[in-house]
């Protein structure tokens, strides 16, 4: 019926600001509605609906604001800036776990950046063992220093003799270094 916490918050001060003209009502047993009453009811219904607008505004904004930038994440925008007021409730704790994933997938970005540019020394640190993007990211780190440092085996002139160690059943690369491997011995054998 209502799609937003503000209308609901709304909806919900203007049904509560009926009550005690109900059980006024009910406990004076069902007396005729004269026109000050209709009056006052009116008045009443009109001030808890602006105060149900404006509550409704200031508690569903930060929330509406939170979604948006939860959104802008998911989305890979990870450079918005955080501009929202924070507040001392869990509408202010959505707005720090916002910067903490933010951060943290800055943090990852950060990683993933360093290996495209082919710097593989560097290893990834895990905030927890629960971390399932930071143990993926420790192991590629795992994976690229190994290639690493077969590659570097190999281009000492190693090559020819270096037996390349397969990391697992689905190593493409590693398949293929190690296919290199055999190819640069043959030819070596054959040039003795």
């Amino acid at each position: 019926m209502f799609k937003t916490v503000q209308s609901k918050i709304a909806f919900l001060c203007v049904i509560f600001s009926l009550f005690p003209f109900i059980v006024s009502y009910l406990v004076l047993g069902f007396p005729k509605i004269t026109t000050a009453a209709l009056l006052a009811v009116i008045i009443t219904l009109a001030v808890s609906l602006v105060a149900g607008v404006i509550v409704g505004h200031r508690f569903a904004k930060p929330l509406v604001e939170g979604t948006s930038l939860l959104w802008k994440v998911s989305r890979g925008d990870l450079n918005y800036p955080h501009t929202i007021e924070a507040v001392d409730d869990e509408r202010g704790q959505m707005m720090v776990a916002y910067r903490e994933l933010s951060k943290y997938l800055k943090t990852i970005k950060e990683y993933l950046l360093t290996l495209s540019r082919g710097e593989f020394s560097k290893e990834f640190q895990c905030d927890s063992k629960t971390d399932e993007l930071g143990q993926a990211c420790v192991e590629l780190s795992k994976y690229t220093r190994h290639l690493s440092n077969v590659v570097h085996k190999m281009s000492d002139r190693q090559g020819s003799s270096f037996e390349v160690p397969i990391a697992s059943d689905h190593d493409q690369i590693g398949y293929a270094l190690k296919r290199i491997s055999e190819r640069l011995r043959e030819i070596s054998t054959r040039f003795k």
